[in-house]
């Protein structure tokens, strides 16, 4: 309270010196401006005055910046105009006024810039309007008019290319678009350099460089930077601008871990900015000197330093620096055991923090409250405030990876600007010569020209030859997929006929029989893509003709509907039809519409998680029915409604996994067509899909195109094969010590062929999505999780990050399966935790190979703490997350240490956790149940005790927790061989 009160004293000791000097100077310069004649004289007086009353009378400030304005006019003073427009313009803004701020820049600007040709002058004015476009919030026109005066500055005093980048550089710093910012600083220092100008402004720049470097942690070249600018600045005799250097240098030792340095460094800028009276400079100083104390253990002088710093942060009325200020000395209380006054302290803070959105403020307030709250033992708080910090810290890391993308993508553009630029140029040098070559040499002129027809010719030729060889790639291409379809109905037919006469057995085994099924049906998938690939070459070539018959429609979309039946009740999705259709024949041909509508829904089911599917189907003309397939299912971009029905396109999506080469739609169009009719496509993402199909089904329609109409096609049951997939109904008993794989997989026959693989070693869960395996994994804590990257509801990825981030789980092995070939997704998955990458197909023996080593590798690991169960657990923790669950743990031990009835049941609801949760990541990690874990700990703190020089073992059974000494010394013994009372001995 001493120093705070000498604060005050010494802020009111100045501020009553300044204003008694100020008042001085401001009567002599009005008694100046009275008794001299000449106006440009009179205009530098009134910017004196304007200096004298910006910070404490605006409407006087602004009366002289009027009268300067209007005196530098009228003597043609082009300095004054520009200086009093700017002054005029600051003070609107400081209002709030920025549209008539920007108003009159803009319209002075104009004055200056074509009257006068006044380069200063236009400089500081334009620099100006992209200030007030800074302030005003609308930070891209601030980007975008100092772009267009980078432009304009090219061929003109290089100053403005200086400044014009300097302030580019501080407009990206402010938005931490650390690249580009870095970009257009380094862009100034090399002008500066090439044109050997040495001044405050491109030392600023390369001051600016090295903090830039000093945020993208690249601490070794931003002190080779802030070494330049400290020679260029010593060489000058810049006091003051050194001192907020050093700033800057303090705060890159304290990043360095080299406190005593930082120290040195702050405490001297304290020093000169108290005594300057540079609150905010003082404020930043005193920032860092707080930390470098704190960080060095100098907890006495931390303390001085906190209560200083909220002061300034008072004066300054921020209360985002007023949060970190509050929170700051919150955090000293707690570390000196002040425990009420740092929650009275943290309240503060968050008061504050209502008004603030700086996520850093937040973060390290809600870091500080956990923190303060464990200590207190409020541990629903204490959670609460961990889990805000994490969310915060994973909302600041999803902004500084949107901040890093955009920020690529502007330095992308700012130099592919400059190549633009650089290539004009060259082109117009080109264009002159090309000019003068005219003139000079028609005869070469006209050479040129026919050379350029030459070329163009050439090109022509050249396109068409392209063309043509393309058209012929294409047809070997669909040649090549005839040939490959044509080669795979033998092997096919050799798997699929002796599998059927095995399953027609009534003898096989429901283990094989479950096998050989996935087998039969993922050949019949296989059978029906040879069979599209075969149709489409077909269709290409001209060779495929309807089959046209009579057939009743009703009953043989109801058959085919009936066929998905089986799959809609596995998915969950309600599958329903509506026929409007007369009982009568009509014609078509029966096998192409069942081609066709076999896509159309099996799309629909494909890309629909939960809701429903629908069939409809009415006459719309005498000669025309429409059949439309409707889905609540992830819907299709713009982008992907153009391209659905071309060949060999997939829809890329992130929810499901777009399974196919991409013909089954482009093939269905091309039917459609052949019945004279179309398919149409209406959707819209997270909406769903509607497929619609027309097609002729009048017997003269067919007729007049010289079709032969065949005979009655009676559709029955035989005619279409089931769409059956297996439900494994069994119910999972789980027990603690059992081990235990989550399997997380949306293709029911894949899942089932993991679940065959993995059930006779270890219990086996199941899920056919992320957000269900989120659920199993958090509840039943398993031993290792399978899972696939593309699926339903949550994908892999999503899946993996939530593991990985959950206290409760992120120790668990994760196992990632994916059809993507593509090594980007392996490494993203393997930055996100990921322990091992698998890509299909995958044999079972490595499959299994590979889960046995990494559960090898936890046993291990629980081997090497059942030989010395005091190793430190935070060694066992896989992340940071993980390391999170052992400060934890630990602190929760230490606080209940003396507590004999803390037993299993308490310590889970400490860690806020179920018992079977807590039980399972302890046995996990340490192979030891809770109870042993926390009697192991006990006797790791009894035996330090012992060392500590603690003589009386009773004394220590009963600070451990222990009720009984007799039986301490009897577990004590069993673990180190001796009795406690010859330990030390």
């Amino acid at each position: 309270m001493h120093k705070y009160a000498l604060v005050l004293i010494w802020i009111i000791c100045i501020n009553t010196l300044s204003v008694t000097a100020q008042s001085s100077r401001i009567d002599s310069l009005i008694i100046e401006l009275g008794l001299s004649k000449n106006d440009t004289t009179r205009a530098i007086i009134c910017k004196n005055l304007w200096h004298s009353y910006i910070n404490t009378d605006l409407d006087s400030a602004m009366h002289y910046a009027h009268l300067g304005l209007k005196l530098s006019e009228a003597s043609n003073y082009p300095r004054g105009i520009s200086d009093h427009t700017v002054y005029i313009a600051f003070i609107e803004s400081r209002k709030g006024n920025h549209k008539r701020a920007l108003n009159r820049l803009k319209k002075s600007l104009y004055k200056v810039k074509n009257e006068y040709d006044f380069v200063s002058g236009e400089l500081f004015m334009s620099n100006w309007i992209a200030n007030i476009y800074r302030e005003s919030g609308q930070l891209d026109s601030a980007a975008h008019y100092l772009n267009l005066m980078l432009q304009e500055s090219r061929g003109r005093h290089f100053l403005n290319a200086i400044e014009v980048n300097a302030s580019l550089g501080q407009l990206y710093q402010q938005q931490h678009f650390y690249r580009s910012a870095l970009l257009h600083y380094q862009r100034a220092d090399s002008i500066c350099q090439m044109n050997d100008v040495d001044n405050n402004s491109c030392t600023l720049c390369i001051a600016n460089v090295g903090v830039v470097l000093m945020k993208i942690k690249d601490y070794e070249n931003a002190l080779k930077y802030f070494e330049r600018a400290t020679k260029q600045y010593e060489s000058r005799n810049e006091i003051y601008l050194l001192n907020e250097l050093d700033i800057a240098k303090a705060n890159l030792e304290w990043h360095r871990d080299s406190f005593a340095t930082s120290i040195i460094l702050a405490d001297k800028t304290v020093k000169y900015f108290r005594k300057d009276s540079s609150i905010l400079n003082w404020a930043q100083a005193l920032r860092v000197l707080l930390k470098a104390h704190m960080d060095s253990g100098q907890l006495e002088k931390a303390g001085d330093d906190v209560i200083e710093l909220i002061q300034l942060y008072h004066i300054l009325n921020d209360s985002t620096k007023l949060t970190y200020a509050y929170t700051s000395y919150a955090n000293w209380l707690n570390l000196t055991e002040s425990y009420q006054l740092a929650e009275e302290n943290i309240r503060k803070a968050k008061q504050l923090a209502s008004g603030t959105d700086d996520i850093l403020a937040r973060q390290f307030l809600n870091k500080v409250s956990a923190g303060i709250y464990s200590s207190v033992k409020n541990y629903d708080d204490a959670y609460n405030a961990q889990s805000e910090f994490i969310k915060v810290t994973n909302e600041y890391r999803n902004k500084s990876n949107e901040r890093l993308i955009k920020d690529i993508e502007i330095s992308y553009d700012v130099k592919n600007k400059d190549q633009e630029i650089r290539l004009l140029n060259v082109s117009n040098d080109l264009m002159m010569q090309k000019q003068n070559i005219q003139k000079r040499l028609m005869w070469g002129g006209l050479v040129v020209f026919l050379l350029v027809m030459s070329i163009l010719y050439y090109l022509y030729l050249l396109k068409q030859n392209t063309n043509q060889k393309l058209k012929e790639i294409d047809k070997l291409k669909s040649r090549l997929f005839a040939d490959i379809s044509h080669e795979f109905r033998t092997p096919l037919t050799l798997i699929k006929g002796p599998i059927e006469m095995i399953l027609e057995k009534g003898d096989v085994p429901i283990e094989l029989r479950n096998q050989l099924s996935i087998v039969d049906r993922n050949t019949n998938k296989l059978n029906r893509l040879v069979d599209s690939i075969n149709d489409l070459t077909l269709l290409q070539s001209g060779e495929i003709e309807l089959n046209i018959r009579p057939s009743n429609l009703k009953t043989h979309l109801k058959i085919i509907s009936a066929s998905f039946e089986s799959m809609a009740s596995v998915k969950g999705i309600q599958f329903n039809t509506a026929l409007s259709l007369p009982d009568e024949y009509v014609y078509y041909d029966p096998k192409k519409l069942e081609s066709i509508l076999y896509n159309l829904l099996s799309n629909a089911f494909k890309f629909t998680s939960e809701g429903e599917v629908s069939l409809t189907a009415r006459i719309i003309a005498p000669e025309k029915v429409e059949l439309q397939v409707k889905d609540t299912g992830i819907g299709l971009s713009e982008e992907d409604q153009q391209n659905i029905f071309k060949r060999y396109f997939r829809v890329s999506s992130e929810k499901v996994d777009a399974e196919g080469i991409g013909i089954g739609l482009a093939l269905a169009s091309e039917l459609a067509k052949l019945h004279m009719g179309s398919i149409s496509l209406s959707s819209q993402l997270g909406v769903g899909s509607v497929f619609t199909l027309e097609l002729t089904i009048s017997r003269q329609a067919y007729e007049n195109t010289g079709l032969s109409i065949g005979s009655v096609y009676v559709p029955n049951d035989s005619n279409m094969k089931t769409i059956e997939i297996p439900i494994n109904t069994g119910v999972i008993s789980l027990h603690e010590d059992d081990q235990v794989i989550l399997l997380v997989e949306d293709n029911v026959d894949m899942r089932r062929y993991l679940e065959d693989i993995f059930s006779g070693v270890y219990q086996v869960l199941s899920a056919e999505n992320g957000e269900k395996g989120l659920q199993l994994a958090d509840e039943l804590i398993p031993d290792l999780i399978i899972s696939d990257l593309m699926m339903p509801v949550m994908d892999g990825m999503a899946f993996l990050k939530a593991i990985k981030t959950n206290q409760k789980t992120s120790h668990i092995p994760f196992v990632m399966l994916t059809a993507d070939h593509r090594e980007e997704a392996k490494l993203e998955g393997l930055q996100y935790g990921a322990d091992d990458f698998m890509t299909k197909p995958f044999s079972s023996a490595e499959i299994q190979l590979k889960v046995q080593n990494l559960i090898e590798v936890r046993k291990q690991l629980r081997a090497k703490y059942k030989e010395d169960r005091f190793v430190d657990p935070e060694v066992l923790a896989a992340n940071d997350i993980d390391e999170q669950f052992w400060v934890r743990l630990e602190h929760v031990v230490r606080a209940n240490l003396d507590n004999a009835h803390f037993h299993a049941a308490d310590f889970a609801r400490a860690m806020y956790m179920s018992r079977m949760q807590l039980h399972r990541k302890l046995k996990a990690t340490t192979n030891l149940s809770t109870s042993i874990f926390l009697r192991s700990q006990r006797l790791k703190a009894a035996a330090q005790m012992l060392r500590d020089g603690n003589p009386s073992v009773a004394d220590v059974a009963y600070a451990v927790g222990f009720t009984s000494p007799s039986f301490f010394s009897k577990c004590f013994k069993e673990v180190f061989g001796v009795p406690p009372n010859e330990y030390v001995r």
